[in-house]
């Protein structure tokens, strides 16, 4: 029964991720009329970044979430200049 509401709760999650990204597939297109391909790349990004943290560094779980959020955040904020603009 345990290992029953893990997969659940999994399933979810993963779901919940998926859901995330396809708004956001969707919300970038209708704005700008241009596919984003990076999306892909900043979650596996995000994710690698988040493993490292967790089973690399030993981190806690609180610390991992604001390193990523930080990295992220920078990430964005020093490509923003060399998007693809449609016009």
């Amino acid at each position: 029964m345990e290992e029953t509401i893990k997969s659940i709760v999994l399933g979810l999650c993963s779901g919940g991720i998926y859901a995330l990204l396809a708004i956001s597939y969707v919300v970038i297109y209708k704005s700008t009329r241009v596919f984003p391909f990076s999306q892909a790349a900043v979650l596996i990004i995000g994710a690698y970044i988040m493993w490292y943290c967790l089973i690399a560094w030993h981190l806690p779980y609180g610390l991992d979430l604001s390193s990523l959020a930080l990295v992220e955040q920078s990430w964005g904020c020093s490509s923003k200049g060399h998007s693809c603009v449609p016009w």
